[in-house]
């Protein structure tokens, strides 16, 4: 059982051993992203900080990558609510940051082919107004071929 020191976490994934967990937390007022031994409960590194609010993660079936998505800039009553999201990949075994890909807007399913070389996102492209909430519009599938490390 991990241990009670934990934050709450808006998404998390397992490593495919099944020995980490990588989770979505807020920390210090911002939303960062941290690997966990699930054995000891004990944080093992939190990944570089990227500005913006992380949503979904995902683990690389290879176990090499870490990914999230980044709401990043804009606002509802400016009407560029999260225009420039991207997609942000880690090094899973140590948390340093490696590359992002821009999306339309607030990426959040994350979905890796078998053999980690594509991630599959799906984004909304446009939002509306529901009384005093967004609701997001017309979404498009994403395929994104990973960059190999070197």
């Amino acid at each position: 059982m991990l241990g009670n020191s934990l934050q709450e976490s808006s998404s998390l994934c397992w490593s495919r051993d099944g020995t980490r967990l990588a989770m979505l937390v807020y920390e210090n007022g911002t939303s960062v992203a941290q690997v966990c031994d699930t054995h000891t409960g004990q944080r093992l590194f939190t990944c570089q900080h990227v500005e913006g609010q992380l949503t979904g993660c995902s683990w690389s079936p290879d176990g090499r990558y870490l990914a999230s998505g980044i709401i990043a800039g804009g606002s509802s009553r400016d009407e560029t609510l999260g225009e420039s999201s991207t997609i942000q990949f880690w090094d899973a075994q140590s948390g340093k940051t490696l590359f992002s890909y821009q999306v339309p807007r607030a990426p959040s399913q994350l979905i890796w082919s078998p053999a980690s070389r594509f991630l599959a996102t799906y984004n909304p492209l446009d939002f509306g107004h529901v009384g005093i909430h967004v609701e997001f519009l017309n979404f498009a599938l994403q395929v994104f071929q990973v960059r190999e490390l070197g």
